[in-house]
């Protein structure tokens, strides 16, 4: 029974590979799509945490065959043993819609980066980093009322950790926490009788970096401010509009690549009303809802802003006799396997890319400039990097797939990036053979003077005993 489903899925296998273009440098990428029974023994080669994975069973008191999927990425296929072979060809059917999908949005986001319908996808999105550091911040206008607080510490542990935790395979997560009160909004804040609103032709200066501090605590680890912003009594509630003056639905907006900020009015009278405390603080239930719209600009952030893969596969090959009950998302943490698989994937590609890209440029560089000296240790980066390309070649051609492809890809990433912007090889960029000359003529020029001053005196002397030597003869 597991050669009919091996079969079909290397049948599948073959016809999803993503091969590089003729004339060309890259190599083939194989999708990951070794399917096992999750009953064998956990020790196996394939027991990898993003291999799709395939439970077969059979149930001769029904006659359809039935394929459930889950957010987990197991496929259950049940069927009467009488029609293993349909059953091994309508799974590999979805796997392959599946994957069609998966390599249309790598298309999209990795392989068509210079097309204009990505440049906001691209504008969007960090760049792939083994580590990031969250930043969260509370931010309170105005000096007059309560300062507040925040119940930060059981919020990140119910609604932020467990979005994160599922992203640990492929990178880690510092977070911290501020709150800054009685800080200053520079944007104009239009009064709409009794409510108030800003423009979003006024975000991109809705941030005063001039007053409020968003510094990084690992100044070499990208990071990601996600800010709670809180108006003064006097301005709330106050909304963001679009120009036909309708308000936000999620009262927020992002930043590419630096963050999101969330706009929250509280019930300034219910909390005075309620405590005698000198400060008002935000509970766990109270900051809900903005961690669920932190979430989603988390993953707009990382690159799954549009990923929708129910909405997206096409199942019109499969018949009548299959019973399917698709299930893709994860609702409650945020993010899916299959979302995880296609980031991973994602990031693998754009580092072996970027890698062979800057290898190129230093290969360029070198051989444009003859005078140019290669120290030791960027021939040994040059060397590591492309060791770790090819084991990714090799791994990918017999399709034996590395459970660590993505730290392999970094890695070749970083080291690459390391040989072309070293010290001794970016100053050469700006110093060619001609600012040599500039530089070092100067120098020479005094002492070659004298030398010239009396190479030209024995010159006359030599023409002219050549020349009264003539006259003796004639």
């Amino acid at each position: 029974m597991n050669n009919k489903f091996n079969e079909k899925i290397k049948e599948v296998s073959e016809y999803t590979k993503i091969k590089p273009a003729i004339g060309r440098p890259g190599m083939t990428f194989c999708p990951r799509i070794n399917v096992y029974d999750p009953d064998a023994p956990k020790n196996s080669k394939h027991d990898i945490h993003d291999t799709i994975k395939i439970k077969f069973t059979t149930n001769d008191a029904s006659n359809t065959i039935k394929v459930t999927t889950n957010s987990l990425g197991l496929i259950t296929t049940d069927f009467p043993s009488s029609s293993i072979e349909n059953a091994a060809s309508k799974t590999a059917d979805l796997i392959k819609n599946i994957l069609l999908y998966e390599i249309k949005k790598l298309k999209q986001s990795v392989f068509a980066r210079n097309k204009q319908k990505n440049k906001w996808e691209q504008l969007l999105t960090l760049e792939y980093s083994h580590q990031y550091l969250i930043n969260l911040s509370l931010i309170k206008e105005g000096y007059s009322d309560k300062a507040f607080d925040w119940d930060i510490e059981s919020s990140i542990r119910d609604y932020l950790n467990p979005f994160l935790s599922k992203l640990k395979s492929s990178s880690s997560f510092k977070i911290t926490s501020q709150i800054q009160n009685a800080v200053k909004l520079e944007i104009p804040v239009i009064n709409n009788n009794g409510s108030f609103s800003i423009q979003t032709k006024n975000i991109p200066n809705f941030i005063n970096s001039a007053e409020w501090n968003f510094a990084s605590t690992e100044p070499t680890v990208p990071s990601i401010q996600l800010v709670v912003f809180i108006p003064k009594k006097s301005t709330s509630p106050l909304f963001l509009s679009n120009s036909d003056g309708k308000n936000s639905e999620t009262n927020s907006f992002l930043l590419p690549q630096w963050g999101g900020i969330y706009v929250y009015n509280p019930d300034y009278n219910k909390y005075e009303k309620s405590t005698t405390d000198p400060k008002i603080k935000l509970s766990k239930e109270d900051l809900k809802p903005v961690f669920e719209v932190f979430v989603t600009q988390l993953r707009k952030l990382i690159g799954l802003g549009d990923y929708s893969l129910e909405s997206s596969i096409s199942l019109d090959n499969l018949n009548n006799e299959l019973k399917l009950d698709l299930n893709f998302a994860d609702i409650g943490t945020g993010i899916s396997f299959w979302e995880i698989r296609f980031l991973e994937t994602k990031y693998s590609i754009s580092n072996i890319i970027q890698s062979i890209d800057l290898l190129l440029s230093l290969d360029k560089l070198t051989s444009s400039m003859e005078s140019i000296v290669i120290l030791d240790k960027i021939k040994f980066f040059v060397d590591e990097s492309l060791a770790n390309l090819e084991a990714l070649r090799i791994a990918h051609a017999d399709n034996s797939q590395p459970s660590n492809i993505l730290l392999v890809s970094a890695l070749a990433k970083k080291l690459a990036s390391e040989a072309f912007f070293d010290p001794s090889m970016v100053s050469m960029l700006y110093f060619p053979t001609e600012h040599k000359y500039a530089i070092y003529l100067p120098y020479f020029f005094p002492a070659m003077i004298p030398v010239l001053v009396c190479a030209i005196g024995i010159y006359k002397e030599y023409k002219k005993t050549k020349n009264n030597a003539k006259i003796k003869t004639q």
